[in-house]
């Protein structure tokens, strides 16, 4: 069965109080069939807070970022993007792997946690690639 989707557009000028919008077909038709999205996912690292953002009340009960240049660098790039989150589940992270193209690693110095988790994460990455 041919999968479809029909854009509908909404006339929202001039509705009047009690009178339902006017849906009007656009003409647009897609095939669903054998739709593809080629655009990458890649999982971001996640960084700990620095001592300046642990001041800022704005990150209060918060224990990493992703600064939003990254985000927006893998997006531009066509990029979609998940957050793999240092100090969460190890499991939990390394399972979202198995659905990823790759990885990007912040830049910075990477110590404690922060440090065992990038390790983690690459030495999984590394053993699946090595098994094909």
């Amino acid at each position: 069965m041919k999968s479809s989707l029909s854009i509908i557009g909404l006339a929202a000028a001039a509705v009047r109080a009690g009178s339902s919008p006017q849906l009007y077909p656009s003409g647009f038709n897609f095939d669903l069939s054998n739709a593809v999205n080629d655009r990458p996912i890649i999982g971001v690292l996640s960084q700990p807070l620095t001592n300046a953002f642990k001041a800022d009340p704005r990150f209060a009960n918060k224990t990493s970022f992703i600064q939003a240049a990254y985000v927006s660098m893998l997006e531009s790039a066509g990029a979609r993007t998940v957050p793999l989150i240092f100090d969460a589940d190890l499991d939990s992270q390394l399972s979202k792997i198995d659905h990823l193209n790759g990885v990007f690693y912040c830049g910075g110095g990477a110590l404690g946690d922060y440090y065992t988790f990038g390790k983690a994460v690459f030495e999984y990455v590394k053993r699946k690639n090595d098994h094909g």
